[in-house]
């Protein structure tokens, strides 16, 4: 099947000002890539680390004749260090220009307002325990982040359970971490830098519906891709937890964008 290329280019750019920090809200993108219809790329410029995260909370794309683009698949809050942000979008009428608004939500943890936490390195903290500071959980007291020991795991789960149809080999686990938090107020898990679970690529997730925390066991072979396993115990874990103060809700709104092919 022949590809089309679509490109959406907004020729004007935007600066925002949140929380003191200049914020470029620069071109969109379009990509008609021959499956399901249109990706929506928006970049966001910012320094491009764990103290600055971005997400979009809500976004609308309408055509010239009113009509509402479809999200072909939904998308989960998560959180990037990147400077952009995805989504995916069908619309199988002809359009001649379309209009994008929405919110995003820009997250800069800090320790003086409490959403940035450094826990230590992983040999210093007890497995098997809410390691959120008391101040935090007198807050929120839903929240929980905790290790787990592996052989805690074990005892944890039935003999039967298996994941996608296999059992699970827990000789190939290399760490597991739980966490558990309302809609409103997201807990983010740092180690030595990487956002989790994104630096751990093969993993197994599963949720005690009875509890609501979910446990990540983290597979060795992915593991040592980033770390030596041999140096967990030398890990740093930090912890970014959502809250008001650190949050900022930034609008936007593009009109009338044109579409070149090429």
């Amino acid at each position: 099947m022949n590809r089309i290329l679509v490109i959406v280019l907004l020729i004007v750019s935007v600066n925002i000002y949140a929380q003191n920090q200049e914020v470029n809200l620069g071109k969109f993108t379009f990509v008609y890539n021959g499956f399901n219809g249109y990706q929506v790329r928006l970049n966001l410029e910012k320094p491009n680390n764990k103290l600055h995260l971005i997400e979009i909370d809500t976004i609308s794309v309408i055509d010239d004749k009113g009509r509402i683009f479809k999200e072909v698949s939904r998308y989960f809050k998560d959180y990037s260090t990147g400077n952009f942000m995805l989504r995916h979008y069908e619309n199988k009428e002809k359009f001649k220009y379309v209009n994008i608004n929405g919110v995003i939500e820009y997250f800069q943890p800090s320790k003086e307002k409490s959403s940035h936490i450094y826990l230590g390195r992983y040999k210093e903290l007890k497995t098997g325990e809410n390691l959120i500071p008391e101040n935090i959980l007198t807050k929120e007291s839903s929240l929980y982040f905790g290790l787990v020991d592996i052989d805690d795991m074990k005892k944890l789960l039935p003999p039967s359970l298996t994941f996608d149809g296999e059992p699970i080999d827990f000789s190939k686990i290399a760490l597991v971490y739980a966490i558990r938090f309302p809609k409103n107020k997201k807990i983010i898990g740092v180690f030595n830098n990487e956002i989790a679970p994104n630096p751990f690529k093969s993993k197994i997730i599963i949720t005690n519906k009875e509890n609501g925390i979910t446990y990540y066991m983290c597979h060795r072979f992915d593991f040592n891709q980033i770390y030596d396993t041999n140096k967990i115990n030398n890990i740093k874990i930090e912890l970014m937890i959502e809250n008001e103060e650190s949050i900022s809700k930034i609008p936007f709104e593009f009109k009338k964008i044109l579409v070149e092919e090429f």
